[in-house]
């Protein structure tokens, strides 16, 4: 497989947090956001990590044929190390040629 270095290597870091392309490696992290109905409520969640690592696979690949600036991240509190959100962009669906910005960020940091 081919990783795009943009997507891996170069995480997106503000004084606070750190925004990097999903692994593998994360899905308990990403679990923690998409089993939350209270953050995830426009559609049915993950009701297992298994499940959820299905989503996260499905996603990665997604995101890794999307044009260069386009994903799914992760979003980390770097004071903390702890994943507090997740961030996409990516093509509309009714409409490729406009894109959708979308968060999720924890209950707990709400």
């Amino acid at each position: 497989m081919v990783v795009k270095e943009s997507r891996v290597n170069n995480p997106l870091e503000t004084k606070r947090f750190e925004m990097r392309a999903w692994s593998p490696d994360d899905v308990e992290d990403f679990h923690s956001i998409w089993c939350d109905p209270a953050v995830i409520w426009w559609r049915p969640v993950s009701t297992s990590v298994a499940d959820s690592a299905q989503v996260l696979e499905s996603q990665r690949l997604r995101s890794e044929a999307m044009p260069s600036g386009l994903g799914w991240w992760g979003v980390r509190e770097r004071s903390t190390g702890d994943v507090v959100g997740n961030v996409i962009l990516q093509p509309l669906h009714e409409d490729a040629n406009q894109i959708e910005l979308s968060c999720q960020i924890i209950a707990a940091r709400w």
